[in-house]
């Protein structure tokens, strides 16, 4: 399913100077939503649906443990690590090269901080029990 629809670069450009960058510089990150429109994003959460039915989607993890402490109690997320180019995710791959736009237009303006990467743990992270809502975090690091 080819997956299209125009977001101009000036669009993305303007969004990235009115709101990334000033929290990027008061925070250290970036929390966008709503930023897709009903199109990509319905487009998004259908793949997202289709990639949990599929049975895609594993447990959230944990990079230690704590005897007696279930991992589903302090996260009980569902998650794929995705880059957008795998069948089923052209939505997905719309939605990363708009996020690499715009921290391209991002890293040109943080003057004295520089973003390293779109890590993993920022691509996309989806909170099954909270619903199928897509968070993204643009994480800023010091250099």
């Amino acid at each position: 399913m080819p997956f299209i629809e125009h977001v101009s670069d000036a669009d993305l450009e303007r969004l990235a100077l009115e709101r990334v960058v000033p929290a990027l510089q008061d925070f250290g990150f970036c929390y966008l939503d709503g930023v897709l429109g009903e199109v990509a994003g319905g487009a998004v959460l259908q793949q997202v649906i289709d990639m949990h039915r599929a049975g895609v989607l594993q447990d959230g993890l944990l990079v230690g443990s704590v005897p007696g402490v279930h991992r589903s109690s302090i996260r009980g997320d569902k998650i794929a690590w995705v880059s957008g180019v795998e069948r089923g995710c052209e939505a997905i791959n719309f939605l990363l090269n708009m996020i690499d736009k715009m921290i391209s237009v991002c890293a040109s303006r943080l003057e004295s901080k520089k973003i390293r990467e779109r890590s993993k743990s920022s691509d996309l992270f989806w909170a099954l029990s909270q619903g199928f809502r897509n968070q993204h975090t643009l994480q800023e690091g010091q250099e």
